[in-house]
């Protein structure tokens, strides 16, 4: 559900949710690639775990909007930092 990607020269990114609340994170080599899970495939989990928005970049990394459904649908939207450096999230 809700996926979001992100892709770049260097990175090529795609989060997506199941219904047990757990985001994946999947990884390519190109748009048109095999998408794999990440090795560190679970990002967030709980009543943050859908994607909210699309993916954008700053100096630190990337930052993607995740809704909070903590009270129900569109409760709030939260906004979580991603990393990826030698393939790992931090």
């Amino acid at each position: 559900m809700d996926p979001s990607i992100y892709l770049s020269d260097s990175l090529n990114i795609m989060v997506a949710s199941d219904y047990a609340k757990n985001l994946y994170v999947y990884q390519a080599d190109s748009l048109f690639g095999k998408w794999q899970l990440h090795h560190k495939p679970i990002a967030l989990i709980g009543t943050e775990s859908r994607a909210g928005g699309r993916f954008f970049a700053d100096q630190k990394g990337l930052i993607l909007p995740v809704q909070n459904f903590t009270k129900g649908y569109g409760y709030g939207v939260s906004l979580y930092r991603f990393s990826f450096k030698d393939a790992a999230i931090l």
